[in-house]
């Protein structure tokens, strides 16, 4: 089922008012059709079966149920050059990151970004909810200096190493509990030694992906994806993750 992004205003007792953008995705791009059914969905907090109406401006709502999110993920990934954080963005959201933080670290080369770049990672974050079918769209915070994430707030943070255990491993061995999780990417280079031992200081835990190595834009989406399925199979098999 077609899935679009809709803001609480919208939603007008058992209606929902499609913008002109809308309209045009719907009816021009998809090909919808008056009876048919989409999703409409408010970030992170419910989502509405609708059926399209024939005036093409209005969906009606046939049902509406409340989102769940197993973890809420903050990716704090490095900046990367060729602009790849894009690439992250949209491969990230459908992993089940709710939060992205650029960085810049020791290494990075890449060490600003313009407000338009910004807003078009947004743009990606909202089509590739849409897309994969996540609850949440991400949000894209500005630009931060690596020496901002120690103090940042999660229940649970990580922070991906190459001597760190399998990530894999630790999450069955340890079992962690929490809503908030914080996962730290590095640059095409890695994290230095400093800015490990800065967070192992702040109790960032280091996990690895075992013993291969993956190229800057893959890691994070890569370990947010693993998390993302140990959540939901948690989840599924407590009944209760928290």
């Amino acid at each position: 089922m077609i899935r679009i992004v809709v803001e609480p205003s919208q939603i007008q007792g058992h209606e929902c008012m499609l913008t002109p953008p809308q309209q045009h995705y719907l009816f021009r791009v998809m090909r919808v059709r008056p009876g048919q059914l989409v999703e409409a969905l408010v970030s992170g907090a419910r989502l509405y079966e609708c059926k399209v109406e024939p005036d093409s401006q209005t969906l009606t709502i046939q049902n509406v149920d409340e989102v769940h999110v197993p973890i809420a993920i903050t990716l704090a990934q490095a900046l990367i050059k060729r602009d790849l954080f894009a690439q992250i963005v949209e491969k990230g959201t459908e992993a089940g990151i709710s939060r992205f933080i650029p960085v810049v670290t020791e290494r990075s080369i890449v060490r600003d970004v313009s407000p338009a770049k910004q807003q078009r990672w947004q743009i990606i974050a909202q089509e590739a909810t849409e897309q994969s079918r996540q609850t949440r769209v991400p949000q894209i915070e500005p630009v931060t200096s690596f020496k901002a994430l120690p103090t940042m707030p999660g229940h649970v943070k990580c922070v991906l190493h190459p001597e760190g255990p399998n990530i894999l491993e630790w999450l069955l061995e340890e079992r962690p509990h929490g809503s908030e999780w914080m996962l730290v990417a590095g640059p095409e280079g890695g994290l230095s030694d400093s800015e490990v031992a800065m967070l192992q200081e702040a109790q960032y835990v280091a996990v690895s992906l075992g013993p291969f190595i993956y190229r800057a834009e893959n890691a994070g989406v890569i370990a947010a994806g693993i998390l993302t399925a140990w959540a939901s199979s948690r989840l599924s098999s407590v009944g209760d993750l928290f």
